[in-house]
């Protein structure tokens, strides 16, 4: 009984990695990303004997030689190619900036009462910047340090684990390696410091404690016991969804008494504990920070929890975040009219599918979860800046980095897949130690799945807090090596035909994808400045006096097919776009769109030193969206006769790529 339930659980974890891998395979469809994962495949299997024979010297002098190019590769990135963050984390910049300044103010726009938990994580942010401030740091710095230190510590962190739980050297090679040519490591992860990152820092910690609790000594075990709680209530208080671990620990406990009774308070009951604890504490902790700046719930404008599941069964859009959705429930007068209009919508919506088109729906939403070409591009709106050759490229570039990023997702993937299906076979020839670390791992897994694909919506970034724990799979369920392993590192003759094979599939694929594919004419953001409050959420406009003019400069060093400058859709205001080398004006004209209203150009442009002129000819006052955020490199030049303010606008080229 307990070996079919053990093979039910790993298989239903091989499942979800198949969706995995499936997603990033056809999401989008690229024939490199097939060949480019199976190669990598073949090369690690090649080298990982040899690796494994390396002295720890060595591993040590190559670990630390990737890490600092790494560091010093991500540091030019944040230097010359930085990006316009906007949406949520925006916001969250702005909230905290403007605590510093206005303690307990949260009149600013309506988002922290529509979204009450990212106000926590605003007023956290909000010490570190004035910590900044006292060691003489800008609050752009500091945002920096943050995402540097906590995703570069998550780097760290997993490599000290791989070293304490593997004595295979090929495990730390291959895992800094990845980490170290991942786009992510040097787009969102870095770009955006976000609640993401930390709670995934937080969680692989946790896990390794929990796992390692059994052989930890006494004095371990004391330092351990104090730090698991703190670290699952500040997980918990950046990201709620964190509480998802807790049904996984019930579950684990719950097999460690089944499975190993004899042993449960030697290998669960304490852990439990402290994770129930951590979970408990942090009810009262969020609530005394949020009375740290006097905020007050609104349920005037809060979407109760059961939104979420709304849009989670929105066919349209797949189960992701659904803004008609938002919209239609803010119309109601408040939370709670909200909450019992949700307990007749849902069913009326579950009442839409079919079984086969429910399972679907949820395949769909596991799969977006567990996808990643999007990811460098979560959260950000084009670079502010960026060398010439880059932004005359920018499309090949982005293309090529989504291709890389889905590569390397689907090679983890399916590298955990095969691992996972080994094990499934064997259930590690009765390795207790692994099953009960990989049973913890699964049920992590199942857990995420589960919740976003059965219950909440969901969205491709919510799937990274798996890295550690898919990470950790790895070493943890290494079963013995398999028969056809031993034979593909060992057997020149079968790695000469195998390379040959995939090189020989990898051309005949992409001449196909020639025939079919081929280039394309694709639209992309070469410069912008598109972090804002958003008026959705009440955004404050300025009132731009009459007969006046605003002007802001900016470098373009790829030609303009488009420009789009943000304006409220009540305003008068008229504008023209300069070329400051030639002095030639061009007039933009009032564009009103679903999403906006917008000052457009009229025909396309050469590359230059540009300015943005907003002129109001009217005898009153007009509005006009201008975003300001003290300390903070909104763009390369502010509006002129201030600091550290911007207008809201995106330049667009029309660049070839080649779609392999």
């Amino acid at each position: 009984m307990v070996n079919r339930v053990q093979k039910f659980i790993f298989g239903l974890l091989a499942i979800i990695l198949m969706i995995g891998v499936v997603s990033n395979i056809i999401n989008p469809f690229s024939v490199f990303t097939i060949f480019g994962s199976f190669f990598l495949i073949w090369l690690g299997y090649s080298l990982k004997t040899r690796i494994d024979g390396w002295s720890r010297r060595q591993v040590n002098i190559y670990v630390l030689s990737l890490l600092l190019l790494m560091l010093m590769g991500q540091l030019l990135v944040l230097k010359h190619l930085p990006m316009t963050v906007y949406h949520d984390p925006f916001r969250v910049y702005i909230q905290a900036e403007y605590l510093t300044r206005h303690s307990g103010s949260w009149g600013l726009t309506t988002y922290f009462w529509r979204y009450p938990n990212n106000a926590t994580l605003a007023i956290v942010l909000s010490w570190f910047i004035k910590l900044g401030q006292v060691v003489g740091l800008t609050t752009t710095g500091v945002l920096h340090g943050l995402s540097l230190v906590s995703y570069d510590g998550l780097i760290v962190s997993l490599l000290m684990m791989a070293k304490k739980w593997s004595s295979r050297m090929s495990h730390q090679i291959f895992l800094v390696t990845f980490l170290a040519v991942l786009p992510l490591s040097y787009s969102y992860f870095i770009q955006v410091f976000y609640s993401d990152t930390p709670v995934i820092l937080c969680l692989a910690w946790i896990m390794f404690i929990v796992l390692q609790w059994p052989i930890f000594s006494m004095n371990s075990r004391r330092i351990a016991g104090a730090i698991l709680p703190f670290l699952v209530m500040i997980g918990q208080i950046i990201k709620p969804n964190l509480i998802v671990f807790l049904i996984a620990m019930i579950l684990y406990a719950g097999w460690i008494f089944w499975t190993q009774r004899a042993h449960f308070k030697q290998i669960v009951l304490m852990p439990l504990i402290l994770v129930v604890i951590g979970f408990g504490l942090s009810i009262p902790s969020k609530q005394v920070i949020l009375n740290s700046q006097d905020y007050q719930a609104n349920e005037r404008y809060e979407l109760p929890p059961t939104s979420w599941i709304y849009m989670g069964l929105n066919q349209k859009h797949n189960g992701s975040y659904a803004s008609s959705d938002v919209h239609s429930a803010l119309k109601l007068t408040d939370k709670e009219a909200r909450n019992e209009y949700f307990k007749s919508a849902i069913p009326a919506r579950l009442k839409t599918y079919t079984p086969f088109s429910y399972l679907v729906h949820v395949v769909g939403k596991i799969g977006t979860l567990l996808s990643s070409a999007k990811l460098p591009q979560a959260y950000v709106g084009g670079h502010t800046n960026a060398p010439k050759w880059y932004q005359e490229h920018q499309a090949v570039i982005q293309h090529g980095e989504a291709i890389l990023q889905q590569t390397l997702w689907l090679t983890l993937y399916l590298v955990v897949l095969g691992r996972v299906i080994s094990s499934f076979k064997n259930v590690w020839d009765g390795n207790q130690v692994r099953i009960r670390q990989s049973m913890l791992a699964a049920l992590v897994i199942l857990g995420y799945s589960a919740f976003h694909g059965l219950i909440w919506e969901t969205e491709a970034r919510y799937g990274l807090i798996l890295i550690p724990v898919l990470i950790m799979l790895l070493w943890i369920s290494e079963a013995p090596t398999l028969e056809w392993q031993s034979k593909l590192r060992s057997s020149g003759k079968l790695n000469g035909r195998l390379i040959t094979l995939c090189v020989l599939a990898g051309l005949g694929l992409m001449g196909l994808s020639i025939g079919t594919q081929g280039f394309e004419q694709k639209k992309v953001v070469t410069v912008a400045q598109r972090s804002q409050l958003s008026e959705q959420y009440g955004a404050p406009v300025k009132e731009m006096p009459a007969h006046t003019t605003l002007k802001q400069k900016m470098p373009v060093k790829a030609k303009i097919t488009n420009l789009t400058v943000q304006i409220p859709s009540d305003s008068q205001v008229e504008g023209e776009l300069i070329n400051l080398k030639n002095q030639e004006h061009q007039r933009l004209v009032k564009l009103d769109k679903e999403n906006g209203s917008f000052l457009v150009n009229t025909e396309a442009l050469s590359a230059g030193d540009y300015q943005i002129l907003l002129k109001n000819t009217t005898n009153e006052g007009q509005p006009v969206w201008i975003v300001e955020l003290p300390a903070y490199n909104l763009a390369p030049d502010s509006i002129r006769g201030t600091q550290d303010t911007s207008l809201i606008y995106t330049f667009y080229d029309q660049q070839p790529v080649f779609i392999f």
